[in-house]
C-alpha cells in the first residue's frame, strides 16, 4: 500500500520485495526506495536519475510500453514513467541490436493518447526516429547511419538533430540550443501530426503503423530524395504509398496542403504552439463540418491558406496540460533564423 501510494501503480519484478515493511518498520524514505529501485534496475529509477534511462517523445510519453527483440524473442524493456522515461536495464545496447518500439501512453505535452508505434535504434525514441527505423526496414541495405541520414534529409534537419532529446533540449539555458531543438520538435510533430491526421481521415482504422511503413518505402526507394515533410504533397504521398489507407482525392489533396501551411505558419514560434497546432489540426480531422468542408472541392491555393491560418488562429486557445510558453524563435521552415529573447 505504501508503495502504490508513492507511486501509483503496482513495482516491477525487483520492487517485489517488502519495500512496505522497508517504509514502515525501517523507516525508508521515498528517495531510500528510490535508490533502491536503481540499484535493481526497476523503471521508476528513472524518476530521479536519467543516466540509465531512454525517453520515448513526442512530447513526452507517459505510461508507454517499451519492447525490444533479443535472440528472437520480445522482451519487455518497461513502461515510461510520468516524465517519458524508462530504464535501459534490460535492453540490448549494442550496434547490432533490434529497435525499440513504444506504444501506448498519454503525451503529457498535450494530453492526447499515443496511438503511434513509435521505433528507435537509440535510448530516444520520437515520431523522427520512427522515420528512420521505417526506411531501414523498407531497405535492409542500409545501415542505420544512412537510414538516419535519409531521415533527417526529409525532415530538414541533421542526423545529430534526428537522435538528439529536442524535449530535454528545450529546457537548456542557451538559446542556439533552444532552436536547434524546436527545429527538432517542429519536424517530428509535423510527422507525427501528418500519420494521426492521415489515419483518422482514412477509411481504414488504426493504421499509423502502416502510415509510417508506407513514409519509409516512400523515402528508401525514391530516386531524387527530393521529398520533405514541409512539402505541400507530403500527406498525399504518404497515403498513396500505404495500402491500407484509402481517403478520398480531394480531401487528401485539401488536408496535404493545410497541414503543409499549418507547419509553416510564421506565426508559430514557440514549442508550445507547435503543439497546439498538432492538437488543433486532429481536432479539425475529427471534426464533421470540418471534413465535409475539405472534401466538397479542392481548395485553391488562397483558400488553403485561408484554412490553415484560422487552424493557427484556433489553437490559441488550446489549453496544454502544464505547458510553458519557450523562447520566441523565428522560423524559416525547420530552420532557426533570428532570437527574440528567451
Amino acid at each position: 500500500e505504501a508503495y502504490l501510494e508513492a507511486y501509483g501503480r503496482e513495482p516491477d519484478k525487483s520492487g517485489l520485495r517488502t519495500y512496505c515493511i522497508a517504509i514502515a518498520k525501517r523507516k525508508w524514505s521515498k528517495a531510500d526506495v528510490i535508490a533502491d529501485l536503481i540499484k535493481n534496475g526497476d523503471s521508476l529509477a528513472c524518476i530521479n536519475d536519467n543516466s540509465n534511462c531512454g525517453h520515448v517523445i513526442d512530447g513526452s510519453i507517459a505510461g508507454a510500453r517499451v519492447t525490444q527483440i533479443q535472440n528472437g524473442e520480445i522482451v519487455f524493456i518497461g513502461f515510461t514513467t510520468p516524465q517519458g522515461n524508462f530504464s535501459l536495464a534490460n535492453a540490448d545496447l549494442s550496434e547490432d541490436a533490434a529497435p525499440f518500439v513504444a506504444t501506448g501512453g498519454t503525451d503529457i505535452a498535450t494530453g492526447l493518447p499515443n496511438n503511434l508505434t513509435l521505433k528507435s535504434n537509440g535510448a530516444v525514441i520520437s515520431p523522427a526516429t520512427t522515420v528512420s527505423v521505417s526506411i531501414q526496414e523498407a531497405d535492409s541495405s542500409l545501415t542505420v547511419d544512412e537510414a538516419n541520414k535519409l531521415a533527417a534529409d526529409y525532415l530538414g534537419i541533421t542526423t545529430e538533430q534526428l537522435t538528439s532529446d529536442y524535449v530535454n533540449d528545450l529546457e537548456n539555458d542557451d538559446v542556439d540550443a533552444v532552436a536547434s531543438a524546436l527545429a527538432v520538435q517542429r519536424a517530428s510533430v509535423q510527422v507525427a501530426t501528418i500519420i494521426e491526421t492521415a489515419s483518422v481521415l482514412s477509411d481504414e482504422s488504426n493504421n499509423e503503423a502502416d502510415l509510417f511503413s508506407g513514409l519509409g518505402d516512400l523515402i528508401a526507394n525514391s530516386t531524387s530524395n527530393n521529398e520533405r515533410v514541409t512539402d505541400a504533397n507530403a500527406t498525399k504521398d504518404i497515403v498513396n504509398n500505404t495500402d491500407t489507407a484509402t481517403i478520398d482525392s480531394t480531401t487528401l489533396s485539401n488536408i496535404s496542403t493545410i497541414i503543409a501551411d499549418v507547419f509553416n505558419d510564421s506565426t508559430v514560434t514557440s514549442s508550445s504552439q507547435v503543439n497546439q497546432v498538432q492538437v488543433e489540426v486532429i481536432s479539425q480531422a475529427e471534426n464533421d463540418d470540418f471534413v465535409n468542408t475539405i472534401s466538397s472541392s479542392v481548395l485553391d491555393e488562397d483558400d488553403a491558406q485561408t484554412v490553415a491560418t484560422n487552424i493557427v488562429k484556433e489553437s490559441d486557445d488550446v489549453e496544454l496540460p502544464g505547458s510553458e510558453i519557450r523562447p520566441v524563435i523565428v522560423m524559416n521552415g525547420n530552420n532557426p533564423v533570428t532570437h527574440e529573447g528567451a
